[in-house]
């Protein structure tokens, strides 16, 4: 092969591939724009905060726990 035959196999490829990658793309903006609009239907693109769990005001201590392991520590000494 030529250099001449070369360079045009190289433009030719390049070409192709990025075509392809132009249409890859066109179809990945048009999937994305039609899963916005479905979302947008089906009301899915509400952002409603959730509720944070109620917290007792309340601290509860373990004593009992606590007093145990005092205990059993002074006991080993």
């Amino acid at each position: 092969m030529t250099t001449t035959e070369l360079l045009g196999q190289a433009a030719w490829v390049m070409i192709f591939g990025m075509a392809i990658v132009f249409i890859f793309l066109t179809i990945l903006i048009w999937a994305i724009n039609l899963s916005s609009k479905v979302i947008k239907l089906l009301g899915l693109d509400k952002n409603e905060p959730a509720k944070p769990a109620p917290v007792s005001k309340k601290k509860e201590v373990p004593v009992a726990a606590i007093t145990a392991a005092v205990n059993n520590y002074r006991k080993k000494d």
